[in-house]
Order: structure tokens, then C-alpha cells, then sequence
């Protein structure tokens, strides 16, 4: 039963003014996608903590936030994101160590948006 304590089993005109106005999601709720089912595209984001040039602990957090939101929406195409985090530390060891992780899990490399860009 709506807040208002409108009820539309009556089959009334009145149980609808409650909802004059309103959103399809203020009515319904928001609408559901189904869970992604395909196998999981994997990426890898190279979230950098604690190295000598910058630390950026946000990064992982961030690719995890959309990957969930994409998830949630049904995926790509039926397929699940699924983050893999790696720390380079912003050395070229590292960044072959994650490059090696990422072909070990299969995954695609995502190059977060940091430093400096020039024109």
C-alpha cells in the first residue's frame, strides 16, 4: 500500500491520483537488469600506492565503483566487468609486473587518466 494509503484494487480512478506526477521509478522502484551471466571480461587497473613519484589509492576504488554500476546495468553484452588491481609503483618493474599479470588473468590493460598531458 502506497504511504498515502491508496490502494488501486479498488478499480477507482482514486487510487491514481496518489501517483499524478509521478516517475515510473517513484512508482515502481527502479528497474532491474538481469545479473550478467557470460564470462567475466577482465581489466586490469593499475592503481598506484605509495611510490616515490605520486600515490593515487583512489584508482582501484574508482574502476571497482564502475564496474559494479555496469554490472548492475547487465554488463557488456551478458558479461560481467571483473577488476584485477596491480600497483606498478610507477617503475619499470612494476609496470612489467602488472603487464604480466594482466596476461596471466586474461585480461585487457586499462591505463588510468594520471600525469601530465601535453598538446
Amino acid at each position: 500500500m502506497a504511504a498515502g494509503g491508496s490502494s488501486s484494487s479498488g478499480g477507482s480512478s482514486e487510487g491514481s491520483e496518489g501517483s499524478e506526477g509521478a516517475t515510473h521509478r517513484e512508482r515502481n522502484g527502479p528497474r532491474r537488469a538481469p545479473k550478467p551471466t557470460g564470462s567475466p571480461i577482465k581489466i586490469l587497473s593499475d592503481a598506484t600506492v605509495n611510490s616515490p613519484v605520486g600515490s593515487w589509492p583512489g584508482t582501484a576504488a574508482a574502476a571497482e565503483t564502475a564496474a559494479d554500476a555496469i554490472n548492475a546495468a547487465g554488463g557488456v553484452n551478458g558479461h560481467p566487468i571483473q577488476i584485477v588491481s596491480c600497483n606498478s609503483k610507477q617503475t619499470p618493474n612494476g609496470a612489467a609486473a602488472c603487464a604480466r599479470k594482466a596476461v596471466q588473468e586474461g585480461g585487457r590493460r586499462l591505463q588510468p587518466a594520471s600525469g601530465l598531458w601535453r598538446r
